[in-house]
């Protein structure tokens, strides 16, 4: 094994349509997150929300791109510099060159087929990588879940049914067992008892730690310690952070994971009239300060159809745009390609267009946190919603806080995912040029 790795990181592998992400998705949500992190090293365009019901605003969301060279090079360095005590690697289903390079990084995995054959493919890849197979499984839609051996050499194998994108696997004893053994793992190499990331932050009299929030509203895994955010609680999220907001000269948010309980911190922030607003960012290990941008009357837009235009947020083809529009309404959704990260510097060269503040603002896109609470600050709108693939757009910030967690399915007079599977093809092109 490869010792010098000092924690765990897990790859999630196997052919396609086998269930990973989804299985993925499943053990995460039953880790410590302080102590989790996920790399995605599939260019599938897919998240945490691939498993939520309304598959038609996933698939509509979804946006390919492909294993250049400088993206496995991001995916390496991003397990590598990877601090969690585990890490959870999410990969294509097709074995080429690029995954040599990220199975170098890691030192166990999870194996999931849905065929004998493919299975014992990326099995043998696995150890020739000297990744040590925690779980052999195969992937079936029919029956239930199976235990066959976990006494060969310590490897659990079995059957793992129904991963289903849509629906939600809880637990099972196969899964138990797969935590039991990462947990037996953890504790092997001593990473258990290791300080949460950002811990150093949470004692600071300006830290707003939104577990704390999260335990007095009673949404907390009490097995795994994790926030469980339930958006028809946005009125009581929103108070509490009011109140912990009196007399504070700024405000940093530990933990604000969910970009629709960083709107809500952000508005309460505004509301509060802090202006120096931070979010933490794990993968970095810090905070990362919210901006205000100079909006402008973009000239440089390409027309769509009607009412709906395209612009360039972001040169070097990092940050595209959509933007539509209603009599009452605006939609802006923004395209992060993943080939090619933005980092927070990056927002200083941002090209954001001026917008009408009496519309209602619905945002959509693949934001990391501090991106959205900038674009956020940017934009006085006094109804704002941010876009939940899978469940609709929930309202995070109103003028009557009692609309606050109000979910739209749709946008009234714009269909968002005609718009979106329209583009999809255009941007998957974009990223890989």
């Amino acid at each position: 094994m490869k010792e010098d790795i000092k924690n765990i990181r897990i790859i999630f592998c196997g052919p396609p349509h086998s269930g990973k992400s989804v299985l993925l998705s499943t053990i995460y949500k039953n880790l410590p997150q302080s102590h989790t992190a996920i790399v995605r090293a599939a260019p599938d365009g897919e998240g945490m929300y691939s498993n939520n019901v309304n598959q038609e605003q996933i698939q509509a969301t979804r946006r390919k791109g492909d294993f250049s060279e400088q993206r496995t090079q991001y995916n390496t360095n991003s397990i590598e510099n990877e601090k969690a005590s585990i890490v959870l690697v999410d990969v294509g289903g097709k074995i080429n060159e690029d995954k040599e390079k990220i199975f170098d990084t890691c030192n166990y995995s999870i194996v999931l087929s849905n065929n004998i054959k493919d299975k014992e493919t990326w099995t043998e890849f696995s150890k020739k990588h000297d990744v040590l197979p925690i779980a052999i499984l195969d992937s079936s839609l029919e029956g239930k879940d199976e235990i066959y051996s976990s006494s060969n050499n310590d490897v659990i194998t079995g059957k793992i049914t129904d991963l289903q994108r849509g629906k939600t696997k809880y637990t099972s004893p196969l899964i138990n067992k797969i935590l039991d053994k990462i947990q037996e793992i953890t504790i092997t190499k001593k990473n258990s008892q290791k300080e949460i990331k950002g811990a150093k932050y949470i004692s600071d009299k300006d830290t707003i730690n939104m577990l704390d929030i999260a335990k007095e509203l009673d949404m907390i895994d009490k097995e795994t310690n994790n926030a469980k955010w339930n958006v028809s609680k946005s009125c009581e999220i929103y108070s509490n952070l009011i109140n912990r907001l009196k007399n504070k000269n700024e405000a940093n948010f530990f933990e604000a994971r969910a970009n629709w309980v960083a709107g809500l911190c952000t508005q309460a922030a505004i509301d509060s009239n802090i202006k120096n607003i931070k979010f933490y960012d794990a993968r970095q290990d810090k905070f990362i300060q919210s901006n205000k941008a100079e909006l402008n009357i973009i000239q440089d837009s390409s027309k769509l159809e009607n009412n709906t235009y395209l612009y360039n947020v972001l040169d070097d083809n990092k940050l595209n745009l959509i933007t539509s529009k209603t009599d009452d309404s605006i939609f802006l959704d923004f395209e992060l390609n993943p080939n090619n990260k933005i980092v927070p510097e990056d927002f200083e060269n941002m090209k954001l267009p001026d917008i009408d503040i009496n519309k209602k603002l619905y945002i959509s896109g693949k934001l990391p946190t501090w991106l959205f609470s900038s674009i956020d600050l940017s934009y006085e709108n006094q109804e704002k919603y941010i876009f939940q693939p899978g469940n609709g757009f929930i309202k995070y910030a109103s003028e009557n806080k009692k609309e606050l967690g109000i979910i739209e399915p749709e946008i009234n007079g714009i269909d968002t995912n005609k718009i979106l599977e329209n583009y999809k093809e255009f941007f998957e092109n974009e990223i890989k040029k």
